[in-house]
């Protein structure tokens, strides 16, 4: 949790959670950039040290953006 603070607090990580079965699909975050889905999947205790498998960065479209 302090790794999502610190990518919250610099108001890059939007939301983070897991999905409904996370032993079969696993967790998903949404960011601002491109640049810090990247760091924070780098330095992620949980991918350092083999808790996590794989992980992957997907572009999206917004379709519905706030005010």
């Amino acid at each position: 949790m302090a790794r999502w603070k610190e990518f919250q607090g610099h108001g890059t990580l939007l939301m983070i959670g897991t999905f409904a079965n996370a032993q079969e699909d696993g967790s998903m975050a949404i960011f601002t950039t491109r640049e810090a889905a990247e760091a924070f999947a780098r330095s992620d205790p949980f991918v350092l040290n083999g808790v996590v498998r794989g992980w992957s960065i997907r572009e999206w479209n917004e379709a519905i953006a706030g005010p």
